[in-house]
């Protein structure tokens, strides 16, 4: 665990973690990290009440907590689709089993939006990352969220790609954060082409993970935050 010369300790949590990239990196830097993730444990499950109250007690506690929402049914590259930018909420032609996906996303959505909230007026360094052609920064759901903290400080959006951090393949993504030290990630792709192309399988099989040199200079940004807010 990172320690203050005060015994202070950093304190992290993971909420739709996938690979952890993410917490394995601050884990490096000697932050004590909490992983949620329903491929790791059925029970992670943020729909399930058990889940929630669990991330309710946890979450006021964190000096720091990022949210990997699934872009399954928000993704662009989803064929066929589930939305448009006409139908945010869902195609008016979607399959019951794909509306039940939908909807799981969309109650999910509302889930990050309240606790992105709490960890806004806590002071708490919050992010949620999505590509950043997804339609999460289109949603109505996060629209609210943009305008709900503007009495709490700034957010900003913090745009990188995947190619800039040692992957083949572009894969431009944005995390809206609290944080202006995450400006430490920003990157533009000044590449022509790429050696890999993302689409079918590979869009989630290589895409999914975040890049491990990128989730290293994240962690660097938040151990900055945290040293310089907590003293």
């Amino acid at each position: 665990m990172m320690l203050l010369s005060s015994g202070t300790i950093f304190k992290s949590l993971e909420l739709f973690a996938g690979h952890g990239q993410w917490s394995k990196s601050l884990a490096q830097k000697n932050w004590q990290t909490i992983v949620r993730d329903i491929l790791i444990d059925s029970t992670h499950n943020v729909l399930h009440q058990t889940e929630q109250l669990f991330i309710d007690k946890h979450i006021a506690l964190m000096d720091a907590v990022h949210f990997g929402l699934c872009c399954r049914t928000y993704s662009l590259a989803a064929h066929p689709p589930y939305r448009s930018p006409k139908h945010l909420r869902g195609l008016p032609t979607l399959s019951p089993k794909k509306r039940r996906r939908v909807d799981d996303a969309d109650r999910m959505l509302q889930l990050v939006v309240a606790w992105f909230l709490i960890c806004v007026r806590a002071g708490i360094a919050v992010s949620l990352e999505n590509p950043l052609t997804s339609y999460v920064w289109r949603h109505p759901t996060l629209q609210v969220l943009m305008k709900s903290v503007s009495d709490n400080g700034p957010l900003y959006m913090v745009k990188t790609c995947y190619c800039m951090w040692g992957r083949r393949f572009k894969k431009p993504t944005a995390i809206l954060c609290n944080y202006s030290e995450l400006f430490h990630i920003a990157r533009r792709c000044p590449h022509e082409k790429h050696s890999v192309k993302l689409q079918g399988n590979l869009t989630g099989r290589l895409g999914n993970p975040y890049p491990e040199a990128m989730c290293n200079a994240w962690s660097e940004a938040l151990c900055l935050r945290a040293a310089v807010r907590r003293g």
